[in-house]
């Protein structure tokens, strides 16, 4: 397909409005994401695959859910680091620390 085709079934899906363009998603199973694989918010409208998160101008929700994921590990990460850092530290000035 080519790309005017393209961005006229876009045209088509983003005049269905938000609450559409959900059910659509809903009502049709899982479609196979280039990026992540079966995605809940894949859909497929007359032969061509697209993104209802990525046609609402939400970005992907899957990799945003990979980045708030990894961000929480990192911040989990200097948490514990920290917390080791602050105990071997009140342990040589004499002070101990119970968790």
């Amino acid at each position: 397909m080519n790309p005017k085709e393209y961005r006229k079934l876009r045209q088509e899906l983003l005049e269905l409005g938000q609450v559409e363009l959900m059910n659509l998603a809903f009502e049709q199973k899982e479609n196979f994401c280039i990026l992540f694989g079966h995605c809940p918010f894949g859909i497929k409208y007359k032969g061509m695959l697209f993104c209802v998160s990525e046609l609402l101008r939400r970005g992907c929700q899957r990799e945003q859910s990979q980045k708030e994921e990894a961000h929480d590990s990192i911040k989990q990460s200097n948490r514990d680091q920290l917390h080791l850092t602050r105990d071997h530290d009140c342990e040589h000035q004499g002070v101990f620390l119970w968790d």
